[in-house]
């Protein structure tokens, strides 16, 4: 099984553009998130370029950037697909890709990350998604996931 990954754009500190370098924080923490499962992951971003002082897609970007998510999404037709943050959450709905689950970003601004409670929710929720339990308590970031 296959995990995609849908991220906004790589961070100012990555060493390049990939989507979630393998030794940023990000990465690690997603990859902590799913370690027990029998799963494949990859990963890719809404944009591919980093943005001034890591300032937050704007709409227009993220808007330009829709078609060639829908063909980054559609490489991988098998795949669950998980929206990793605010800005790849409204990149799959401004895309119309309904079949999705997110989660908070694993990045060190998320201070919801700081409470081990909130974490063991989050790794569950996402957990029930990959594996197709139904999951009417919602994603993470307080919406049903949608089908």
């Amino acid at each position: 099984m296959l995990v995609l990954f849908v991220g906004s754009n790589p961070g100012t500190k990555s060493p390049d553009n990939r989507a979630f370098h393998p030794e940023s924080r990000s990465r690690k923490t997603l990859d902590l998130w799913v370690k027990d499962l029998d799963v494949e992951c990859a990963y890719v971003n809404v944009c591919d370029f980093k943005t001034p002082n890591n300032r937050p897609l704007r709409s227009i970007e993220v808007r330009d950037a829709v078609d060639s998510l829908v063909r980054k999404i559609h490489a991988h037709p098998s795949a669950k697909v998980i929206a990793v943050g605010a800005t790849a959450k409204l990149a799959l709905q401004t895309a119309g890709i309904k079949d999705y689950h997110s989660v908070p970003h694993p990045s060190g601004r998320t201070r919801q990350l700081n409470d081990p409670e909130f974490v063991r929710q989050t790794v569950n929720a996402l957990i029930s998604f990959i594996k197709g339990y139904n999951n009417d308590a919602g994603d993470a970031m307080n919406c049903k996931t949608s089908r």
